[in-house]
């Protein structure tokens, strides 16, 4: 449980670094596919601290969770049904 809180607190202080966006399209995507936290911790605080940029901050949040989905389903072999 340490571990899954000690995610959580890291996740929250990239919300407030310079490249947030990055970490943000970071996270989403890697939740997509693997990472326990989902990137609305980080996107919460980045569209409250910035409302007029909340939309972009969603658009990419959905771009790189599509993408990383994406990437998955491509690499997964295909199986008969």
């Amino acid at each position: 449980m340490n571990f899954l809180k000690n995610i959580y607190i890291w996740t929250l202080k990239k919300a407030e670094h310079k490249n947030a966006k990055w970490y943000l399209s970071l996270i989403s995507f890697a939740e997509s596919s693997f990472f326990p936290i989902p990137p609305d911790i980080l996107l919460i605080p980045m569209a409250l601290a910035s409302k007029t940029k909340a939309l972009v901050y969603a658009f990419i949040c959905t771009l790189s969770s599509v993408l990383g989905l994406s990437l998955i389903h491509i690499s997964e072999p295909t199986r008969p049904y």
